[in-house]
């Protein structure tokens, strides 16, 4: 989780930056009016930070699937799990009957008693 974090971080900061410097380069190489200019960069702004906030939202509902997947497959493997416990536990039984049934077989044909 905590990695998913930190790279959301950086792409918000890429995408930030990204924009920034296009704003900048955009000024520096097509100068208008400043009341143009103002307008340029708050499109672009918004532009940048619409598209920052399209893909947090692709990445917020990725990283909920995610974890509902795994939940869901942490449950499916303790399920999994206790039911190989409780089959193992059933043979061991089953198995210390059969060889107390044994013993006392083998007892009563030698004629030994407790």
């Amino acid at each position: 989780m905590a990695k998913e974090k930190s790279n959301f971080k950086k792409f918000i900061s890429g995408a930030t930056w990204g924009g920034i410097t296009g704003v900048i380069v955009g000024l520096l190489f097509a100068p208008k009016k400043g009341e143009e200019t103002r307008k340029d960069v708050k499109e672009s702004l918004d532009k940048v930070k619409a598209e920052a906030d399209k893909h947090s939202d692709k990445i917020e509902g990725a990283k909920q699937t995610i974890c509902t997947k795994a939940n869901e497959l942490k449950e499916k493997a303790q399920e999994t799990i206790q039911k190989i416990k409780d089959k193992k536990k059933e043979t061991l039984e089953e198995e210390v009957d059969e060889i107390s049934d044994q013993v006392e077989e083998i007892k009563a044909q030698s004629g030994v008693e407790e």
